[in-house]
């Protein structure tokens, strides 16, 4: 049998060559562009279409749920509640002073630009009328008030605005060791034994209108002193009636109307007749007298 000859097999060893190369140049390039073969057989070109809308609506519905959350927490915090001091409607005052050892300090000015709605006008009176769910009803607690005027409490120390600190211990002069206490009284029998509050003082509820506090770092068995402006409750001028009560807030004693009827006699037509009825009495007077007049003379 005749042997090949060497150019045809050269020939056809280097075809064969060039095809794995121009297979594996072509594997290259798909790989370095990403290209990816459709899918054969039936739907091969629409399952990446109902991926990307399945995810498109998975996207929408986490945003409606996101702000459907958003709205339903603030909703929460601006709705009134049931129990006082009701949210945006309840305005109450309570008596508040700082008592070291032997001695109220000055009133407390606000530090946290009246955050929740519970707060002070320099006056030592604590001026409770919640703008938060965070401070209304069951939630309306002295803690709120303590940290607008930047005092930090805990149930065995206090530290005041300006960095002192009386822990349960520490000494108050000669008399002795001191401790934190909270008194609470009603206005209404100011007279009587105070609510003495030793622990989970910063939840402390205010319970209602015209309450007295002091918060003390006293010696134990001392009496803790009323706060000296609770005679100012009574004398406080920012009250307005809630909108619901039908009341102005121009016109918080609700006596205009009546001014105005007075100034007018009533209704229109009883002042005209009221107004004639005085002209012809002052004509009939001025005629008598000068009757008398001419008869005197």
């Amino acid at each position: 049998m005749a042997r090949p000859d060497k150019n045809e097999q050269t020939t056809s060893s280097d075809a064969a060559s060039r095809s794995k190369k121009s297979r594996a140049a072509r594997d290259a390039m798909a790989k370095g562009t990403g290209s990816v073969r459709p899918t054969a057989g039936k739907g091969g070109g629409s399952g990446g279409q109902s991926r990307d809308v399945g995810f498109s609506a998975a996207v929408a519905a986490i945003v409606v749920l996101g702000i459907g959350a958003v709205l339903f927490a603030r909703s929460q915090l601006t709705a009134p509640g049931s129990t006082a001091p009701r949210l945006g409607v309840d305005h109450w005052h309570s008596a508040f002073g700082l008592y070291v050892c032997d001695s109220f300090l000055p009133p407390l000015s606000d530090t946290q630009g009246d955050a929740r709605g519970i707060h002070s006008h320099d006056d030592g009176i604590m001026h409770i009328h919640p703008s938060s769910s965070l401070a209304a009803g069951e939630e309306a607690q002295i803690g709120d008030f303590l940290f607008e005027v930047g005092v930090d409490l805990t149930d065995d120390s206090m530290t005041l605005p300006n960095g002192d600190t009386f822990t349960n211990g520490d000494e108050c002069g000669d008399q002795g060791p001191g401790e934190v206490k909270l008194a609470r009284w009603s206005i209404e029998d100011i007279d009587a034994e105070p609510e003495l509050i030793t622990s989970d003082l910063n939840d402390a509820r205010y319970l209602t209108d015209r309450e007295a506090w002091t918060l003390a770092f006293i010696p134990d068995g001392e009496d803790i002193p009323i706060p000296p402006t609770v005679d100012g409750v009574d004398q406080v001028t920012d009250v307005v009636p809630a909108p619901h009560d039908g009341g102005d807030p121009d016109d918080p004693d609700g006596d205009s109307t009546d001014e105005n009827q007075d100034d007018s006699g009533g209704d229109g037509t009883e002042g005209d007749e009221n107004g004639g009825d005085e002209e012809v009495d002052e004509s009939d007077g001025s005629d008598e007298s000068d009757s008398t007049e001419d008869s005197g003379g």
